[in-house]
């Protein structure tokens, strides 16, 4: 059967000099037939390694047109030797992603034991980037010296949600807030921006301030180049309901005013609206249960790389799920949403 050459121009050819990591004496099937089969499989809604084996097996004609697939389509053991996990199984997988905002693209990620290890995981994972001109945004998890000097040697800026585990830092900024805010009207050295979100019966408003080259930072020098500090008020009122308001404080290694700060912060939360959000509805990541060896980290990367080419397949429209079911009935849909993903 002639071999198409369309989804050799995408995903088959960016995977094309990975390294295989297993015993030549034990390989059956290409390695890089079962990484194809499985991205596939997972774009299409596969959850787990026997539903990605038996997409595999329905889509054997459509995927002989351009994988060598020697001795078939692989088995779920194959994809994942003893992927159920028999015994009283391991906690649940926790990672740490970097999540390129502008291009709906996972970065990178690091596989950790726990949350209590992210701050041993963020350096692995920003080892793995290049971080010239980038704008890194981290959780207060990750507002540490050490990674904010660590980005700045990089090349990057940091901008670092900041909570009470940098009690004297929080304590400073807030200090530091409340002395310009006091003063009179147009005398406060500080910039502000606003931002209004009405939809659903929600009412969700944002005020930004932002100080460059604030004074009363007691430990400035021990934070590489700081130059901003950032509040953020939110106020959410839900049609019959309560308001309800929160504040959140920032620190940051680039010059700018509130409106430019305020673009950072709001893309921060693209990870988790973007990514968290639909990695639990649309691939059910929170219920998953792959437990054995790598499989949870394997599984949990094809499941962002999958997320990754449905956000960017632009000819194809609707949800993500919706998205899912076009690439599961239709392989020309496929084929385009994998030459997209290979363009950006």
């Amino acid at each position: 059967m002639a071999r198409s050459s369309a989804p050799s121009l995408s995903i088959v050819h960016h995977f094309a000099n990975l390294t295989d990591p297993r015993l030549r004496r034990r390989r059956q099937h290409h390695l890089l037939d079962i990484i194809v089969i499985a991205i596939c499989g997972v774009v299409c809604g596969c959850k787990s390694w026997e539903e990605i084996a038996l997409y595999g097996r329905k889509k054997a004609d459509w995927l002989e047109t351009f994988l060598e697939l020697p001795k078939g389509i692989p088995s779920k053991d194959t994809f994942l030797r003893g992927s159920h996990d028999r015994g009283p199984g391991k906690a649940a997988l926790h990672l740490v992603s970097a999540w390129a905002t502008a291009n709906h693209f996972t970065l990178g990620q690091v596989a950790v034991d726990g949350k209590s290890n992210e701050i041993t995981a963020i350096p692995q994972l920003l080892d793995l980037l290049d971080l010239s001109g980038a704008i890194v945004t981290i959780d207060a998890m990750g507002c540490q010296k050490g990674i904010a000097r660590q980005i700045r040697e990089g090349g990057g800026h940091y901008v670092l949600a900041v909570k009470s585990n940098q009690e004297r830092l929080l304590e400073d900024i807030q200090a530091c807030f409340a002395a310009e805010l006091d003063k009179a009207d147009g005398e406060g050295n500080y910039s502000s921006h606003e931002s209004v979100e009405q939809g659903h019966g929600r009412r969700e408003s944002r005020h930004y301030l932002t100080i460059e080259r604030p004074s009363g930072i007691r430990d400035e020098a021990l934070w590489a180049d700081l130059r901003t500090i950032s509040m953020v008020v939110s106020e959410r009122r839900v049609a019959g309901g309560a308001a309800t308001s929160e504040v959140r404080y920032y620190i940051g290694s680039k010059p700018g005013k509130a409106k430019e700060y305020a673009r950072y912060i709001r893309g921060h939360w693209g990870i988790e609206n973007s990514l968290h959000w639909v990695l639990d509805m649309a691939f059910d990541e929170d219920r998953s249960r792959t437990r054995k060896d790598h499989g949870p980290e394997n599984v949990a990367l094809l499941r962002r790389l999958a997320v990754s080419i449905l956000k960017n397949a632009k000819a194809c429209h609707g949800s993500i799920r919706s998205k899912q079911l076009q690439a599961m009935l239709d392989d020309a849909a496929l084929e385009e949403m994998l030459r997209t993903f290979q363009a950006n």
